[in-house]
């Protein structure tokens, strides 16, 4: 199997120069931690931009950070055209993907043939809330195929939430569904002794709710470097029985989400969503539906 460069060689190259843009025949160079990123627009067949990182809250959640850009397939504009968003510019590691759903008349006044829902609004993950710098690749294009143009990259606002983790997976054990996941509160003092509290939802609706306190030396080996004696039981394993999703078991999908608290702010934190079908059987993932992550910016 070809490699991600080996497939994209004809319209990509990485260039050892200073920090610069510049615009010329159809040529974009976008700086990058001290590398020039090249892609040819005559070539590409998804075109777009990377706009904004900002910063968003309101009184309950935690700070979050929100990318916002836009994106189409310039050849045919009712091709469905998905972004993907990567820790590399190799594209290889992959943080997340969407499908742009939101009006840009804005790009729609420049790009008369762009599709009518071409912007993204796209919330990173809490395990980017840690203080350091982080930096972001986003390509478009066929997901099928696995053919991506590099739209641009931007470095994410500085958030320090406290409180950073994951929602891993569902497992399940004795006839019950476990919530399985990491937490913790880069705040506190005593970080190695720390209990997160969390909270497990269902379309919204609180239904179970544990502590971080499992083992979890892969989270110890990720943070050791960045947070002194940080420990690892950070692990959370939330049971959530049948009965408790009675209200749920339609043989639909629903949202799960998990929160973790930090309790010397009282904010909650989102660690996490999944998107299972819920049986009576049971919390089941089957592959990766792409429904998108809302934000209530109704406090903000």
């Amino acid at each position: 199997m070809k490699s991600f460069f080996q497939r994209s060689y004809a319209k990509y190259a990485m260039i050892l120069l200073g920090a610069f843009v510049s615009i010329g025949l159809g040529f974009i160079m976008v700086s990058a931690a001290g590398a020039s990123i090249g892609y040819n627009q005559q070539t590409a067949e998804s075109i777009g931009s990377v706009d904004t990182a900002v910063i968003a809250s309101n009184t309950i959640t935690a700070q979050r950070v929100r990318v916002s850009g836009w994106t189409f397939n310039k050849n045919n504009k009712q091709k469905t055209t998905t972004v993907r968003i990567t820790n590399d510019f190799a594209g290889m590691d992959v943080v997340d993907t969407l499908v742009p759903d939101i009006s840009r008349l804005d790009v729609l006044q420049a790009y008369p043939n762009a599709s009518e829902k071409s912007g993204f609004h796209w919330y990173a993950p809490s395990r980017y809330y840690d203080g350091l710098d982080h930096t972001l690749y986003f390509f478009a294009g066929d997901a099928d195929a696995d053919s991506w143009d590099f739209i641009g990259s931007i470095m994410l606002p500085k958030v320090d939430s406290g409180v950073v983790g994951s929602l891993d997976l569902i497992d399940h054990a004795n006839g019950n569904n476990l919530i399985v996941g990491w937490a913790m509160d880069l705040d506190d003092l005593w970080v190695e002794h720390s209990q997160v509290p969390v909270a497990v939802y269902v379309d919204g609706d609180f239904v179970s709710s544990g502590v971080a306190s499992i083992s979890r030396p892969d989270v110890e080996a990720a943070y050791k470097s960045k947070v002194a004696n940080v420990g690892s039981n950070h692990g959370y394993r939330v049971v959530v029985t049948q009965d408790q999703l009675v209200d749920y078991r339609d043989g639909e999908t629903h949202r799960l989400e998990v929160f973790a608290l930090e309790v010397s702010e009282g904010t909650i934190q989102s660690v996490g969503v999944l998107w299972p079908t819920i049986t009576e059987a049971g919390m089941m993932i089957y592959g990766n539906p792409q429904i998108f992550d809302e934000f209530d910016e109704s406090g903000l």
